[in-house]
Order: structure tokens, then sequence, then C-alpha cells
């Protein structure tokens, strides 16, 4: 099952699978003076996080934007768990 705000953002994501998937705006989610990509998806049956960036070209600066995210995410998930 995929929420809404994956469909209204993706609409040509197919979820065949019927895999249970949330999507999360990180733009609103993290402060603003930090590099951050645009979306975290959440595959919520398999436990796997997808970041991602929508950029039609820089690709350095995307890929700069995702490694920064991925920072934030573990630390985070750090501290929730220690």
């Amino acid at each position: 099952m995929v929420n809404s705000f994956v469909t209204d953002y993706f609409p040509d994501l197919i979820n065949d699978s019927a895999k249970e998937i949330d999507c999360y705006n990180i733009e609103g989610c993290i402060e603003k003076d930090k590099k951050k990509c645009d979306y975290l998806l959440i595959n919520l049956t398999d436990s796997i996080v997808f970041l991602v960036e929508l950029k039609g070209s820089d690709i350095l600066h995307a890929i700069s934007q995702i490694d920064s995210t991925l920072d934030i995410v573990l630390i985070i998930d750090f501290i929730k768990h220690n």
C-alpha cells in the first residue's frame, strides 16, 4: 500500500508487489541550512530506505545532498537507539 503523498508526487510509481511504502518530503523536516535530498521513501515491508534527489543537472551536487541526508538520518537513528 502506497500512501497518497507518494502517489501525488510520484504518479508513475508502480508497486506491483503491494509493498507498504511511506514518503516524506525532507525539505520541511531538516534544518534549512543543511544540505539535503528531496524525499525519503521507506519500504516498510522490507525495511529499505530510499533517498531521492530530483535533479535535471549537477549530479555531483545531488550526490552531495544525498550523502549529507544519509549522515543526518544515521545520526538521528543512532540517537534514537542509544
